[in-house]
């Protein structure tokens, strides 16, 4: 896995007092100001407004171990009218053999919305091969990843 630049959580901390303040969020002097969003919300617009990436040299998306959510993308998290949750999924996971899954849209802004739901599968990134116990050095990355049923 690519090892992150220091100044990750840095950038991460700037973006986050800049869609704070565009929020009006309460300043730290502030008293009895309780509109501070949870932050269970705010990560939440974080994940699902995040823009994923593509694996090295490939046309498919990098593993969620390596991406996460994908790059943050301030700009969508500040005109974001909709909150999706669950905002992540444990999928094609040996642990958690779920065959379905449900998750809710719920419209925040102030008109109506039409959604359309679209499924991107990303790499899957295998440590072992078939009849071995053996940790590869470098994973194994295939397509073999969930398939959406909408």
């Amino acid at each position: 896995m690519p090892k992150h630049s220091p100044n990750i959580p840095r950038y991460f901390q700037r973006t986050m007092a800049l869609f704070l303040e565009n929020i009006d969020n309460p300043s730290r002097n502030a008293i009895n100001e309780t509109c501070r969003p949870k932050f269970s919300i705010v990560k939440n617009i974080f994940q699902s407004t995040a823009m994923p990436i593509k694996d090295y040299n490939s046309a498919l998306l990098s593993t969620v171990a390596q991406q996460g959510a994908g790059l943050v993308n301030i700009y969508q998290a500040l005109t974001s009218t909709i909150l999706i949750s669950p905002s992540e999924f444990a999928l094609n996971d040996t642990v958690r053999k779920a065959t379905s899954y449900k998750f809710n849209v719920t419209n925040i802004g102030n008109n109506i919305g039409i959604y359309e739901i679209t499924h991107s599968g990303a790499v899957l990134a295998t440590g072992v091969t078939s009849n071995d116990d053996q940790l590869l050095s470098t994973p194994l990355y295939s397509a073999d990843y969930a398939v959406s049923h909408i």
